[in-house]
């Protein structure tokens, strides 16, 4: 797994993760992309010592600036920043299991995901925990051990308060 990831790194790209293009296949990304992919950033890799020859960090704050000017720009941030500058800054996709979202990937292919993103679907904006709780087998037992950890933390550094401690002193007007 690492060796692959060195492998990513030294072709020198932003690297990125794609499930699909169904979303960009007409209007303004089929224009701007050509032949090439959209790609879903929820993850990256990138060679520092290209990415600061490519100063890519300034290129993409400059392409930002001059897209969010315009209201209906970046509504995916993430997403739409980086593909906007695909042909300064390259990008090439990981694998698909490095990362799964249910908007874009399918049902088949979560099994082999190594991470999982709880991105938001725009068709049932269904909240994050709910999908959480529906999507991640584990979720209801994690969240339960954290919250008794919680519980247990508070408990531990409550101090009792001394009545002189809740007085409120008198506020004078001058």
């Amino acid at each position: 797994m690492y060796i692959y990831i060195v492998y990513i790194m030294i072709n020198g790209l932003y690297c990125c993760i794609i499930c699909s293009s169904r979303f960009w296949k007409s209007g303004y990304w089929k224009n701007h992309l050509g032949k090439r992919r959209y790609h879903i950033s929820a993850l990256y890799v990138i060679d520092l010592q290209q990415f600061r020859l490519l100063a890519a960090g300034d290129r993409l704050r400059g392409q930002y600036q001059m897209l969010s000017q315009d209201p209906n720009s970046l509504s995916n941030l993430d997403q739409d920043l980086p593909n906007s500058m695909i042909y300064n800054v390259p990008i090439k996709s990981l694998p698909q299991d490095w990362l799964w979202c249910e908007t874009w990937c399918s049902m088949e292919t979560k099994s082999t995901a190594k991470t999982i993103d709880l991105c938001n679907n725009p068709i049932t904006k269904e909240p994050k925990l709910t999908s959480a709780v529906r999507i991640i087998d584990e979720w209801v037992d994690y969240d339960n051990e954290i919250k008794r950890l919680q519980k247990e933390t508070m408990t531990e550094t409550s101090l009792p308060t001394s009545p002189s401690s809740t007085h409120t002193p008198s506020h004078q007007e001058l």
